[in-house]
Formats: C-alpha cells, sequence, structure tokens
C-alpha cells in the first residue's frame, strides 16, 4: 500500500478480507530512512492493538477504509502490541513472520534494535512511531529448488 501522507490513514476503519470491521488505525510505523508505511496498529482493545503488515494492506481513498487480505481470526490472534511502544527489529521481523507477507533482512541488525526517540515526521504526529533502518523483501521460490508432495503424499 503506498499512500502520499500515511497519518491520513489513522483514525481509518480496517476491515478483515470478508469485509469485517476490525477497528481503527491507531499508529503507523514508518521506515527512518523513509516516509513508507510498514505497519499498522489497529485498536483491538483497551490495551493491547493488533500489528499488521501495511504493505500488504488496500487503502480506498474514496470510502477511506483499509483492507487486509487476512481474516479476522487471524489478526485477532497475531501479534499485539501495547499502545505507545516503539517495535524492535525482531518484532517488526516477527509480524511480518506471521502474516506471511515478505522478510524483515536482519543481517547485522541486534532483534533488540528499536529507535528511542521521535524522528522527523513523528515530530508532527505521536500516531506515527519510527521504525528502525529495515529492508523488507517477499520470499522467492525457485521452481527448480522445490519439490511438491504428490497426490498421495508421498516426498
Amino acid at each position: 500500500m503506498h499512500v502520499d501522507d500515511g497519518q491520513q490513514l489513522v483514525g481509518k476503519d480496517v476491515l478483515a478480507s470478508s469485509g469485517d470491521r476490525l477497528g481503527l488505525v491507531s499508529a503507523i510505523h514508518v521506515a527512518l530512512d523513509s516516509d513508507e508505511v510498514i505497519l499498522l496498529q489497529v485498536i483491538a482493545d483497551a490495551d493491547l492493538e493488533a500489528v499488521v503488515p501495511a504493505t500488504t494492506a488496500r487503502f480506498d481513498p474514496a470510502t477511506g477504509d483499509v483492507t487486509l487480505p487476512y481474516s479476522t481470526d487471524e489478526v485477532r490472534h497475531g501479534p499485539a502490541l501495547r499502545s505507545g511502544v516503539n517495535m524492535s527489529v525482531g518484532e517488526t521481523a516477527a509480524v511480518f513472520d506471521y502474516y506471511h507477507a515478505g522478510q524483515v533482512d536482519l543481517r547485522g541488525r541486534s532483534l533488540t534494535e528499536r529507535v528511542t526517540g521521535l524522528g522527523d515526521v513523528s515530530a508532527t504526529g505521536r500516531s506515527v512511531r519510527p521504525l528502525p533502518p529495515i529492508v523488507v523483501t517477499r520470499p522467492s521460490v525457485s521452481p527448480a529448488s522445490t519439490t511438491f508432495p504428490d497426490a498421495e503424499g508421498d516426498r
């Protein structure tokens, strides 16, 4: 999902793949070295907020809805954070892994590395939380190196 101003997502309705309403976007997480929205926080209950990849979400400017390609159960049972918390590189990687939405390049990074200060983007809105410099890649599978079980389940 690409939006010109990630702040416009805060307060928008979030829908599951079925169209069920999951809640509201309470915060966005942006890459420190750009203003690309990487993750969305969705109000799940009073204390915990679901965290979902923004890279797989679809924003409809006409309705203002953010639609996720995940079921209600996947989001409700997925990774969650306490409100107002900045995420570490390891936590970000866990979110992408849970949703099979790509991989975070962890080479040379501490899993606990996080941004504690507010960046320039965050100074204009508390609902924007910067992430450490990370690279999110889509996993690729080479057909030549992959074998699949046949119909009988033999390997």
